[in-house]
C-alpha cells in the first residue's frame, strides 16, 4: 500500500505525459487523461505482473546456482533498489526500479520454503513453518505501526521516502545474517544395495 500511495502523494503525474507521447498505444487506451491515482494503482499491477514473468526464472536460478544464494541475491538487489527508489521523482524512473524490485520480491517468495526446508530436520518442518508465520504475520503488523507513525513524523521532510530507505538498510542486514545462516541437517544416504549373488551354474 505504501509504494501506491508513495506514487499518488510524492510523484504524482511526473514522467506520465511523457510516457503517453513515447508509447502510443497507452493514448489509444484511453490511459492519457487518468488521475495520479490510476496512475498508482497501474503501476502496482505492473509490479504484480513482473513478479508473475520472474517466478519461474528465480525457481530455476536457485536450482542452478544454489537456493541460498539466490535468497541472498534477491534481499540484496530489492535492498539497494528499495534504497534508489527513495529518490524516485518520476512514473519512468518508478517503473525501471520495478523490475529490480519485483525480481527481489520474487525470489524470496520463490525461494523461501525450499531454502527453510534444507535448514531444518525433517520431522520439525511444521514447527518451524509455524514458527516463520508467526514472525511474517508478527513483523507485517508491526511495519505498518511504525511505518505509519515514520510517515507521520515526516522525519527530515522524506515522509514515505523514508519508509524505503529504511526498508532498504534492513534488507541489505538482513543478507549480512543469511551469511551466517548455515544448514545442520544431516542428509542421510540410502545404504547400496548388495551386490547380487552369482547363480552357480550347473555342471555335467
Amino acid at each position: 500500500p505504501f509504494l501506491t500511495l508513495f506514487i499518488r502523494d510524492e510523484i504524482g503525474l511526473k514522467g506520465w505525459p511523457e510516457m503517453i507521447s513515447t508509447f502510443p498505444f497507452l493514448a489509444a487506451a484511453g490511459l492519457g487523461g487518468i488521475d495520479a491515482s490510476s496512475v498508482a494503482l497501474l503501476v502496482s499491477f505492473a509490479f504484480l505482473i513482473l513478479q508473475l514473468l520472474w517466478a519461474a526464472p528465480c525457481g530455476w536460478l536457485g536450482d542452478r546456482f544454489g537456493k541460498k544464494r539466490i535468497f541472498a541475491l534477491g534481499l540484496g538487489v530489492m535492498g539497494v533498489t528499495a534504497l534508489f527508489s527513495a529518490f524516485a521523482t518520476s512514473i519512468p524512473q518508478i517503473l525501471f526500479y520495478l523490475i529490480f524490485l519485483a525480481f527481489g520480491n520474487t525470489a524470496q517468495t520463490v525461494l523461501f520454503g525450499v531454502y527453510l526446508a534444507d535448514l531444518i530436520p525433517g520431522n520439525r518442518v511444521g514447527e518451524f513453518t509455524g514458527l516463520s508465520a508467526f514472525a511474517e504475520t508478527g513483523g507485517s503488523f508491526l511495519s505498518i505501526i511504525v511505518a505509519g507513525a515514520l510517515i507521520n513524523l515526516n522525519l527530515y521532510g522524506l515522509q514515505y521516502r523514508m519508509i524505503f530507505i529504511l526498508t532498504g538498510i534492513f534488507l541489505l542486514l538482513a543478507v549480512l545474517a543469511v551469511q551466517f545462516v548455515k544448514a545442520r541437517v544431516l542428509i542421510q544416504t540410502l545404504p547400496l544395495a548388495p551386490a547380487p549373488v552369482p547363480t552357480p551354474t550347473p555342471t555335467g
